[in-house]
């Protein structure tokens, strides 16, 4: 592989050896944060079972080592994973966990995107009123820490839901997305607008044209499966998706299933909040 496309997927294999690295630096947190990206890298390119055990075997290795920070991570990925799929169930006994003790030992950096991702399963869950609330405080705490990836997509969120709870129509809901685009140029952000705009109102075609332009543009230096999932949406096509490296021997062969991990650190999640974080 070559070009832009090529530098992308090197981070997939760039990451794996970090992981490897990672098993002899004598660091007890390395690993665990190595599995958390490399998951993130997986299901970026749309290796979703890959991602899962990942984030699986992150939460084990941290949960046993005491790291209740880096495990909580873990499963709110998991979590919002889980959602995405529709597994609604699932989702809810690993995201509020998690929210839970970040929100006791206020990490905001991660508290940003955990609020935001349970905000996402009450709007999947159609409790627009507690999913408006969560997507305001993701909102304010991104903008406290200038974390502007959640600053953008909860200020989406936002006019998404205020169009469900019938507080503004479809038509003023797309406005206040067009008055987004001066602000956020990037072309990423700009398909994202003109995706949410044409889901409010589909007659919205040029909305529609432009954003799976944009999409199709990004899509060969950015392979992301939610560009690819997007543009299907958006136009009944299908852009190609690339190959990636495969799990590193021992996370593929971590004792446990990944749901057998996953349950197993749940489980211990109900000591978290009456402990000291790690």
């Amino acid at each position: 592989m070559h070009g832009e496309r090529g530098e992308y997927l090197r981070a997939a294999d760039t990451l794996c050896q970090g992981y490897e690295l990672g098993l002899s630096s004598g660091y007890t947190a390395t690993k665990p944060t190595a599995l958390i990206n490399l998951g993130l890298m997986y299901r970026r390119l749309g290796h979703s079972h890959h991602a899962r055990r990942c984030w699986s075997v992150s939460a084990a290795i941290a949960g046993g080592a005491g790291l209740r920070h880096h495990a909580s991570v873990a499963l709110y990925l998991l979590g919002h994973q889980a959602a995405s799929e529709g597994r609604l169930q699932e989702a809810e006994r690993l995201l509020p966990p998690a929210v839970d003790f970040l929100e006791t030992v206020h990490l905001a950096f991660n508290l940003s995107e955990a609020r935001y991702l349970l905000a996402d399963l009450r709007e999947r869950q159609g409790d627009f009123d507690e999913a408006s609330r969560l997507a305001g405080r993701a909102h304010e705490i991104a903008t406290e820490i200038g974390r502007r990836d959640y600053i953008f997509v909860s200020q989406v969120m936002a006019i998404r839901l205020d169009v469900a709870r019938g507080v503004i129509d479809a038509h003023c809901g797309c406005e206040r997305l067009a008055t987004m685009l001066p602000e956020w140029p990037q072309s990423n952000r700009q398909a994202a607008l003109r995706y949410a705009a044409w889901r409010l109102d589909p007659s919205h075609e040029e909305d529609r044209l432009l954003a799976a332009r944009l999409y199709a543009d990004i899509h060969p230096s950015r392979p992301n499966a939610l560009y690819r999932e997007r543009y299907h949406e958006l136009t009944g096509r299908h852009l190609a998706a690339p190959d990636v490296p495969e799990l590193p021997g021992d996370v593929r062969d971590y004792p446990g299933s990944t749901d057998e991990l996953i349950e197993s650190v749940v489980q211990s999640t109900h000591a978290w909040t009456w402990l000291e974080p790690a």
